[in-house]
């Protein structure tokens, strides 16, 4: 990709990359997260490095070598003279860093991660520096976005420092993650548009540009693993001195699997991709020692239609190939060259079996990405889901959840739980979290430590709504496997009879990813109220009921985006939970 960017900017094209996936790997993402990770880890050596060599501080390599005692260079020049039996060497000192990370230090536990950003962006003119770089704008644009994300964390409740850097971190280290850079552009500037096939479902374009039908698609066949929808991961032995692996007879049978799905996977991805312009499509063959099934298919069509066509045009004889109702111009890449060469009154051309039926013009299908909470508050109000996650609207009258001691409190106890370790009473009682000890005494925590669970584990789940990818994403506190797998959701909070309904969805979800994980037909939920008298609350789900429920609640929101209406939950329910929006949301219905 990086070829044709780099082209067009060469000839002043504007370009805009949609939803380009490497977010977190910009530079300018990943520098302001390690400064956030520093002010958690201070003493971690590596990352210092890291934040004293980015572009915060740009402080050159060779500069970070230790320096003898009573030297200096750098920022700070004043000599430290060292006693004679000292021969410890000193770290380079940048006093704008070592006053922002003091600073910070001191403030990290009630401090946001935007203001730490923002405060860092200001004081080292980051910004300033980016948009003076290749691509300035995007960077900037993209600054903006980290800080945005941290706070729609804030406003759902992730505002403990630790909680958001792990989620920026996961989610920079998960290559399945594909987060979109900030979008400068509107659909309507005069640019070129770059993205993937998947990216122009229900989209069309006067002109369609696809490169490169040479490539080939897939992975390398020397892999040592492989992991098979039916079998899970799969791992060969290895031999000699380069460690080739042996051939397994189960890893055969799933790549063959694998290459007849992703043939058709191809077949249904060009049929997309030349459906998408509507004067002009234009194909580029592309470079490639191997060619690849989107070429091969190519040349077969023309050869069946024209023999020799496309030979004769690699030799520089430009060829017409006539279909019925069109005519499709076969030319080598050097008359390109010329100037208004192409004549803007091409038709749309379909490439594929000629038995496949032209179908109705499809609807977008963009995915969506929901957590569990998300799906609690929409199960709650449709319009109070609208207007506070969708819109960022603030809650009248109430004080964000993530900025409340009870919030901070309960990111003490689940960091407590997940060690698995038990610290002293008093230890405890410090933390403001007194209450964990008769937890670590109870039957309910020896028996779960006894069945060897897993901790915080994240998970990813994907639903089917209405043709919609519906992707669920979140972080189970504890799951212990077995024939009826278990899943336990911590609350520090006190029990009140009928609590527990207001995390139904929540369990639903964690219940139905552990159960689709674990190819198992029934899970069992359970709510701990850490908060003395300790209370533990049970339910049990199968596989199709927790997934027609999930499916249901998602129909009922694709049908909203679709319709843009936001249905209001009962008043009843408004004035149970105190709505703070009941003055806005009743006068406007």
């Amino acid at each position: 990709m990086e070829i044709y960017l780099g082209a067009l900017e060469v000839h002043g094209i504007p370009v805009y990359v949609v939803q380009g996936t490497a977010f977190y790997q910009k530079t300018e993402v990943s520098d302001l997260i390690a400064f956030l990770e520093l002010v958690l880890h201070p003493d971690d050596e590596l990352l210092r490095a890291t934040v004293l060599t980015s572009s915060l501080f740009g402080v050159p390599f060779h500069e970070l070598l230790p320096l003898p005692l009573g030297e200096a260079r750098g920022a700070q020049r004043e000599p430290v003279r060292a006693k004679p039996q000292e021969k410890l060497a000193r770290r380079v000192r940048v006093p704008v860093f070592d006053e922002l990370l003091s600073y910070w230090l001191e403030r990290r536990d009630t401090a946001t991660a935007a203001e730490i950003l923002q405060d860092v962006i200001r004081r080292t003119n980051f910004d300033v520096v980016m948009v003076a770089q290749k691509n300035g704008p995007q960077r900037v644009a993209n600054i903006g976005k980290l800080i945005e994300i941290t706070r729609r964390l804030s406003r759902q409740g992730t505002t403990a420092l630790d909680d958001i850097v792990r989620y920026l971190r996961d989610r920079a280290n998960d290559p399945s993650v594909r987060e979109s850079e900030a979008q400068i552009v509107s659909q309507n500037d005069d640019v070129v548009r770059v993205l993937t096939v998947h990216q122009a479902k229900g989209l069309e374009f006067d002109i369609v540009i696809i490169p490169d039908l040479a490539a080939r698609p897939g992975r390398g066949t020397g892999d040592r693993t492989f992991f098979s929808d039916r079998w899970g991961l799969l791992a060969g032995a290895a031999y000699g001195l380069h460690r080739k692996p042996l051939p397994h007879a189960l890893i055969l049978e799933a790549k063959d699997l694998d290459d007849d799905q992703q043939y058709e996977e191809e077949k249904r991805l060009l049929y997309v991709a030349v459906t998408r312009a509507r004067k002009m499509l234009l194909l580029g063959e592309g470079f490639s020692k191997q060619t690849g099934p989107w070429l091969q298919w190519m040349e077969q069509l023309f050869e069946t239609v024209q023999p020799g066509a496309i030979e004769r045009a690699r030799d520089g004889k430009p060829q017409a190939v006539k279909f019925k109702g069109f005519a499709v111009k076969i030319l080598p890449a050097s008359q390109l060259n010329v100037p208004e060469q192409l004549a803007f009154n091409a038709s749309t051309m379909l490439v594929g079996e000629t038995d496949i039926p032209l179908g109705a013009k499809p609807r977008p299908t963009s995915s969506i990405e929901m957590t569990p909470s998300d799906l609690t508050a929409l199960a709650g109000c449709f319009r109070y889901f609208h207007w506070t996650r969708m819109l960022g609207l603030s809650e009248p009258g109430r004080e964000p959840t993530g900025q409340s001691l009870q919030m901070r409190l309960g990111s003490v106890a689940h960091k407590i739980l997940e060690t698995a370790a038990r610290p002293g009473p008093e230890a405890l009682a410090s933390a403001g979290v007194g209450d964990l000890d008769l937890v670590f005494q109870s039957a309910e925590w020896r028996e779960l430590s006894s069945a060897l669970p897993e901790r915080e584990l994240p998970f990813i789940m994907h639903l089917n709504a209405d043709g919609r990818d519906c992707w669920i994403r979140g972080r189970m506190d504890v799951v212990v496997p077995a024939d009826v797998p278990k899943v336990v959701d911590y609350k520090y909070a006190t029990w009140r009879d009928g609590a527990e309904n207001d995390y139904e969805v929540q369990l639903t979800a964690y219940s139905l990813a552990v159960m689709k994980a674990l190819a198992a037909g029934r899970a069992s939920a359970e709510l701990w109220y850490l908060k003395s008298p300790m209370k533990v609350v049970r339910r049990e789900y199968t596989l199709e009921e927790a997934e027609n429920r999930l499916q249901e609640l998602l129909l009922k929101y694709v049908k909203a985006i679709e319709t843009n209406q936001w249905v209001p939950a009962e008043r009843s329910y408004c004035d149970h939970v105190e709505c703070g929006f009941r003055e806005k949301c009743w006068s406007a219905s």
